[in-house]
């Protein structure tokens, strides 16, 4: 894969098991000298393999929901699709925004209240970009199970042990505006410390580090991860749509594709399919080869599948971000 070695690969795995570890612990993992680790790390950085370090948060359980909104580019150019892409990225309730190939060029995913907070955006969207957009889906996500690079490490099936996120919506909590001040920082930023988040709040680490165990405790914070640029590593990052002959068979099809080390994710949606699953493959003859995979052992399952390629990350925040307003402290503004 390119000029990275497996040792690099190990890195990146062992980094998106929890970004916050400690240097001297990871080297000690990977077993490599501390030094050596981090201008192994900075190099990943620099080549932007590492695109960011994020923190893993679910927000079901306070209060927000998923849309994902799919669509195509018409009568486009260069500074119209930048445009848009912009304005999609500096919105304070996105939480994906990625460039496409294939069916759509563009997904976005919102963290929204309800489908009365999410009217206006949408209608907001097309009053302004309704000219340029055209095959647009939406998807209301129930459900997604995230997998760590299992690929990265081995090619075999993916460990039972291997720790995923589970983001859905659990129990309802209340939040504090100290814990949402965490939240949002980590949300940018998985490596932010504690002392600076200390001086920032003007609270004790002590008081902070056991907020940050509540969060966790609640399932709020799932894990400290990082953002890799497969394509940097020679892969292709694809979201297949699946549709079942029977939704009772949803279940199966989960067990079954869990277990591939190259399915990152895997999402329960109610809209344009059944399932959705994403993988990081070689080349698109290798993802029909997985599908083709269990359709064969499981014949009758899936009626059809099709998929799209994401080819650029824009922006990733697993929360909604908290704006300045002059007539409140803080709010989450849709």
């Amino acid at each position: 894969m390119h000029d990275f070695t497996e040792k690099d690969k190990e890195i990146l795995y062992n980094l998106d098991t929890n970004s916050r570890k400690s240097i001297r612990r990871i080297a000690k993992e990977v077993n490599i000298p501390e030094n050596s680790l981090r201008y192994r790390i900075k190099r990943l950085e620099d080549k932007q393999v590492i695109i960011r370090y994020y923190t893993s948060i679910n927000s079901y359980n306070f209060g927000f929901n998923v849309i994902k909104f799919y669509t195509k580019y018409i009568n486009i150019n260069s500074a119209k699709k930048r445009q848009i892409i912009d304005y999609f990225s500096k919105m304070p309730n996105t939480w994906v925004v990625s460039t496409l190939e294939g069916e759509f060029d563009l997904g976005i995913i919102f963290w929204v209240h309800n489908i009365n907070s999410f009217y206006p955006i949408w209608n907001k969207i097309f009053v302004h970009h309704g000219e340029y957009l055209t095959n647009s889906k939406l998807f209301f996500q129930y459900e997604a199970l995230s997998f760590r690079p299992t690929y990265l490490i081995t090619n075999k099936i993916r460990p039972e042990n291997e720790k995923y996120d589970i983001t859905r919506q659990e129990k309802q909590l209340e939040i504090s505006k100290n814990d949402m001040k965490i939240l949002q920082s980590f949300s940018s930023n998985a490596k932010t410390s504690i002392i600076k988040l200390s001086r920032e709040m003007n609270l004790t680490s002590s008081t902070i580090s056991n907020r940050i165990k509540n969060l966790k405790k609640n399932g709020v914070i799932q894990s400290y991860r990082i953002d890799i640029d497969v394509s940097k590593l020679g892969l292709y990052h694809i979201k297949a749509d699946v549709f079942l002959n029977n939704l009772k068979d949803i279940s199966k099809v989960i067990k079954s594709f869990k277990k591939c080390p190259y399915v990152v994710c895997i999402m329960k949606s109610i809209g344009h399919s059944d399932v959705e699953i994403e993988f990081h493959v070689k080349n698109i003859a290798h993802f029909h080869q997985l599908m083709m995979k269990f359709m064969d052992k499981n014949p009758k399952t899936i009626k059809n599948y099709t998929f799209f390629q994401g080819r650029i990350s824009h922006k990733l925040r697993w929360i909604p971000q908290i704006i300045k307003s002059k007539n409140r402290s803080n709010m989450i503004k849709y």
